[in-house]
């Protein structure tokens, strides 16, 4: 509806009040309010700025403007006749004075008051915000509507509502105290009714000279309609200079002007009125184009529609209007972001390190040669095909840039922010504003960008608890996550995951699930962010590692295992798990893939074996804990214990994947009467976040593993606990893998060494008739346990480089659950050489460095012994510990075991070989030295 359409169609009040509204020119950036009127749907803007309010001599012109409609053929008398009525209806008409007094002039007077302008459908409203003393401000609102405004839309319990009922339409100013958050100490008693007594009466004074103000503006606005109805009733005047055709000019910005001549002369006319539209090559509306009638001061802006209305006075005699629809060609660079598979427009992209967020680029109406881009300010720019430049634009102007944050996002660097989700589940997930801008020159020489800005935050984060873990275990890290500008969510078992379903191929299910649930939810929000971040807790990781390990894996771009049993358990220290063993009793399934000789495990760890733990893209790394010795009450022993409570650090170990230990640290909550808890200690949190936000480091290299060495007599290997048979050992080196058990016959011997890629720190001897599981090993620790038979350790380094050996002693009992048996004996030796017998009765030997020895009790184990170098213990049937004598000659001291085994590892069949390659190379030399002729003597 044009600016006072309403009074010219004599619409009833409530369209009179929009028409008014209109008083205000609309800027480009305000939004169109669609209403309903007695003629159909009009739009008003719901907010204008003051700085393009109009003047009443703008208000007149408005009104002219709109008598001129196409196909009309007005006269000079008959526009100066309606604009003489219009001047007389308004401000000469008795029953029009008080009803249309309040419309006219309030948005103007607001502007030079100093308050903000919005509009309603029935009315607009004017609103201030005045400060006062002890933290208290007053809320002014001046409103124009008509009647049957909802008046409880007011504040009625604090406001003072005065009324001026004139009419149809009313005026309303209201005054609303308000009171500071917490009322300060140093307020007056009685304050605040002073002061809204105060407001009571300046609300009067306030709508007084409102009323007073628009009665000025709208005789300033009736003087201005006669004064142009003066003017187009003036005879024509003689062109003080050749007559010329009118020109009409288009400008927009990003694109290329526009001249229109029209067809009529600048002596011929008395008034110009030319409405129309402005759209580009596409048939788009241009909103905000300038039109002006070159030559005058005559001047238009479009609406959102590309509607204009453009007039001004000539030297003729005749009102003329003239619809001029304009197109202009663009001249610029378009750059869309890709539609994600949610069908939202990408607006922001996770920084994954590998995700890439694509736009397409397409020139108009500019010089190809003249493309460049801005390096991004966060990011980089890489090439679309490995031929491409990362700008790559054809003859035709079509082109793409593909863009990729680093991974990781800087604490300190968020500064924009987006909704992910809906309803009660909205939350919002900071980043940082990335601008992509593509520089040019368009055709008519002049400089040009074209900038899209994207929002660059962190992968979606998944937080994956272990055994019925619930989430308050994870609380405070995900509280302290989100204050980083994470978006954490917490599922697992007893979570988000369906009770009893308890196997890990099950839980791998339910974990890819949620992973392309938060995905998913992203992508909603037009953040691509399809690789999500995971930090698993204990089983979590193997649930997660399981997922991986398939062909269709979920999209995770980071993996943090946290006390994960990678290479399963075997007992369960039930002095500090108690509460663990029942949690693994009620998930039969899973408790029985946890044990490290288990199919489930044994299939999973192929893959550490052929040297792919995890998949090359993804970031990973180990959280392993390390509980205080405290909890064992020896003082004698190392600060910490190679485990957590439940998981050792060799089991969690994972090859080529970075381990991050954590002392002082145990498994869970439920375990930690002294030190941290893995989920609640600040060491793992500054761990996990570390990797979150600057990525793990590479581990390189082949990996950890025990290797048979040397074997003389029978020496066999199996799967410990699977239905294969044994198999004899023929060949060394031999790797062997964690849950394997090696056996020696009566004729039978074998030495193995703990090799990894710095070297050989450990060595076991077998003597004849022994049996030992392997139950896992890491750069720095192996985890043994002895079934039968007498084995000596001895670590071969001391300080970096150096690791620990775990041994735990005792007869297996296959009946019953793994996690409920307890070992005899358990010892934790750091460096030195030490030995064991179990045969009947169990004894220890410290042969050159102290040892703490701990012997079974009913539930856990009783408190350290110290075995003093050169000194043995030997445990009964009953337990007690008796000192025993370390023999003269020891088995381990002779020959084959004194020999620690070649340094290196050079398979019998390659020195073969190459001694069958060196006497072939002899012979060779003899036979064709015999052949040689004797040189003749001269």
């Amino acid at each position: 509806m044009d600016r006072h359409g309403w009074a010219r169609k004599g619409w009833n009040i409530a369209a009179a009040v929009a028409g008014a509204v209109a008083l205000l020119a609309a800027p480009a950036h305000s939004q169109w309010i669609t209403c309903e009127g007695p003629q159909g749907t009009y739009r008003v803007r719901d907010r204008v700025p003051c700085t393009e309010a109009l003047q009443p001599a703008d208000a007149a012109r408005g009104f002219l403007d709109a008598l001129l409609d196409e196909g009309t053929a007005p006269t000079a008398a008959g526009l100066a006749g309606k604009l003489e009525a219009e001047a007389t209806r308004v401000c000469d008409t008795p029953a029009e004075r008080g009803t249309m007094g309040p419309l006219y002039g309030v948005g103007r007077w607001g502007c030079d008051n100093g308050y903000v302008y919005r509009n309603f459908c029935q009315g607009y409203r004017l609103e201030k915000v005045v400060a006062l003393e002890y933290g208290y401000s007053v809320l002014y609102q001046v409103t124009v509507a008509a009647t049957g405004w909802d008046e409880a839309a007011f504040d009625s319990s604090s406001a003072t509502l005065l009324r001026k009922d004139d009419g149809d339409v009313r005026i309303t100013v209201g005054l609303s105290l308000r009171s500071p958050e917490g009322t300060s100490a140093s307020t007056p008693s009685g304050y605040a009714e002073t002061a809204r007594s105060q407001r009571r009466g300046e609300a009067r004074n306030l709508l007084n000279e409102i009323l007073v103000y628009c009665e000025g503006y709208k005789e300033a606005y009736c003087r201005e309609l006669r004064a142009l109805a003066s003017r187009i009733a003036q005879p024509a005047s003689t062109p003080s200079t050749a007559p010329t055709r009118v020109v009409l000019n288009v400008q927009a910005d990003r694109h290329r002007p526009s001249t229109q001549v029209l067809d009529v002369e600048s002596d011929a006319v008395s008034l110009l009125s030319v409405a129309g539209t402005v759209v580009d090559d596409r048939g788009q509306p241009i909103e905000g184009a300038t039109v002006r009638l070159e030559g005058t001061s005559a001047s238009a802006r479009t609406g959102s529609d590309g509607a204009y209305r453009v007039s001004a006075f000539f030297s003729g005699s005749l009102p003329v209007a003239r619809r001029v629809d304009v197109t202009l060609s663009r001249a610029t660079v378009e750059l869309v972001a890709e539609t994600l598979a949610s069908g939202a427009k990408a607006s922001g992209v996770a920084a994954d390190g590998a995700t890439s967020l694509t736009f397409s680029l397409a020139a108009h109406g500019v010089k190809l040669d003249s493309l460049s881009v801005d390096a991004p300010g966060y990011g980089s720019l890489v090439p679309p095909s490995p031929s491409a430049e990362a700008l790559s634009v054809g003859p035709d102007g079509i082109g793409t840039l593909v863009y990729v944050a680093p991974r990781g996002l800087p604490v300190d660097a968020a500064k924009g922010s987006a909704t992910v989700g809906t309803g009660s589940s909205a939350r919002s997930v900071s980043g940082i504003s990335v601008a992509i801008t593509v520089r040019y020159v368009d055709l008519d020489g002049k400089a040009g960008s074209t900038t899209a800005t994207i929002l660059v935050v962190r992968p979606p984060l998944l937080v994956v608890g272990g055994f019925w873990a619930g989430p308050s275990g994870w609380t405070a890290f995900a509280d302290e996550a989100r204050r980083r500008g994470f978006d954490p969510r917490v599922v697992g078992d007893g979570v988000t995951w369906a009770p009893g379903t308890d196997s890990l191929v099950a839980w791998s299910a339910d974990f890819a699930r949620d992973v392309a649930d938060l995905a998913a939810r992203y992508a909603a929000a037009g953040l691509k962010a399809p690789r999500v971040d995971v930090v698993a807790h204990g089983v979590g990781g193997l649930v997660a590692r399981t997922a991986l390990a398939k062909e269709d894996r979920p999209g995770v771009g980071a993996l943090v295992m946290v006390g994960t049993p990678n290479h399963g358990l075997d007992w369960v220290d039930q002095e500090l798990g108690a509460s663990v063993a029942a949690w693994l009793a009620a998930h039969p399934t899973a408790s029985a893939e946890l044990r490290s000789s288990s199919d489930a495990l044994r299939d999973l760890n192929q893959l550490e074996a052929s040297g792919a733990p995890l998949p090359a893209d993804i970031d990973a790394a180990n959280i392993v804990g390390r509980r205080p010795a405290a909890r064992v009450g020896a003082q004698s022993l190392p600060a910490t214990w190679p485990d957590d409570g439940i998981v050792s650090a060799a089991s969690a170990h994972l090859d080529r994947v970075p381990d991050v230990t954590v002392s002082g640290a145990l498994h869970a909550a439920a375990l930690a009467t002294s030190g941290a808890a893995l989920d609640e200690s600040p060491e793992a949190w500054s761990a996990i976040f570390s990797v979150l936000e600057q990525g793990a480091s590479r581990v390189d290299g082949s990996g950890v593993g025990v290797e048979l060495r040397k074997i003389s007599g029978s020496v066999s290997t199996r799967v410990e606990g699977a239905a294969t048979s044994w198999e004899r050992a023929t060949q060394v080196p031999t790797r062997v893998e964690s849950g394997y058990a090696i056996r020696t016959g009566s004729n039978g011997a074998a030495l193995l060494a703990i090799a990894h890629p710095s070297g050989t720190w450990g060595t076991i001897s077998l003597d004849a008739d022994t049996e030992v599981l392997l139950r896992a090993s890491s750069p720095d620790g192996a985890v043994v346990h002895v079934v039968s038979g007498r084995v000596r350790w001895l670590a071969l380094a001391d300080g970096p480089g150096a690791g620990e050996f775990d041994v735990t002693v005792g007869a297996l009992d296959r009946a019953r659950p793994w996690y409920a048996q307890q070992p005899e004996v358990r010892l934790v030796v750091a460096k030195g050489e030490f030995a064991v017998s179990h045969n009947g009765a169990t004894l220890v030997y410290a042969l050159d460095e102290a040892a703490s020895i701990f012997r079974s009790k009913t539930t856990g184990f009783a408190a350290a012994l110290r075995l003093e170098p050169g000194s043995g213990l030997r445990f009964n049937a009953a337990g007690v510990a008796e000192s025993e004598t370390i023999p003269t000659h020891a088995w381990w001291s002779e020959g084959f075991w004194s020999d620690r085994g070649p340094a290196f590892r050079f398979p019998p069949w390659l020195l073969g070989v190459a001694l069958a390659g060196l006497l072939a190379s002899a012979v060779y030399h003899v036979r064709a030295t015999r052949r040689r002729p004797t040189p003749r003597t001269q």
